[in-house]
């Protein structure tokens, strides 16, 4: 796989509880040969979803637009719930295949076990659960697949007019929905 561009991704995500509403926004930036920087900006809004999904949305739409060529692509969020989750999707997987008579369960913690202070031992304890929002975690991880993807919840002060764009588009997008709500 060769890498053509570098690519950053400021993602941001507006939410509006008191309409039950959240919008996300993202700006896809990728300096060209002759230096100039080549700007494209996305952005969905949605009723009745919470802020998490609205997060992968965004992620998943942002990757979706890179199609021609593999790309290093730097995502950059506010959302600590798709920059410190995405480091856990190995292991997810890997527990999808052990559990494949489950499929929906991606998610197991160790079984733990111990022993109290008077030496005797503690229950194995098995914690089985769900991820939430596999679905969307799919859609990154094919989203992802031809790129080097990493994720960062820093911004690089070259970036703040961009991150500045982001968020305003990102609130546009929730009360344009708000309105698209209310039959205006």
């Amino acid at each position: 796989m060769a890498i053509i561009n570098n690519v950053i991704i400021l993602l941001s995500v507006c939410e509006l509880t008191d309409y039950n509403v959240a919008a996300y926004a993202a700006t896809l930036l990728c300096k060209l040969p002759n230096g100039s920087m080549h700007v494209k900006q996305i952005s969905g809004g949605y009723a009745f979803e919470t802020a998490n999904r609205v997060t992968l949305h965004g992620a998943v739409n942002a990757l979706k637009q890179l199609t021609k060529f593999s790309c290093n692509v730097t995502i950059a969020s506010n959302a600590y719930y798709l920059t410190h989750n995405q480091s856990f999707l190995p292991q997810w997987q890997e527990n999808a295949k052990k559990f494949s008579k489950n499929p929906e369960i991606w998610l197991r913690t160790a079984e733990r076990t111990g022993k109290r202070k008077d030496g005797t031992a503690t229950k194995k304890i098995s914690v089985v659960g769900q991820v939430a929002n596999q679905d969307l975690w799919e859609e990154i991880l094919s989203a992802s697949e031809k790129h080097k993807v990493t994720y960062t919840l820093a911004f690089e002060s070259s970036w703040l007019k961009y991150k500045k764009m982001t968020d305003n588009l990102a609130r546009q997008t929730a009360w344009k929905t708000v309105n698209r709500m209310r039959g205006f």
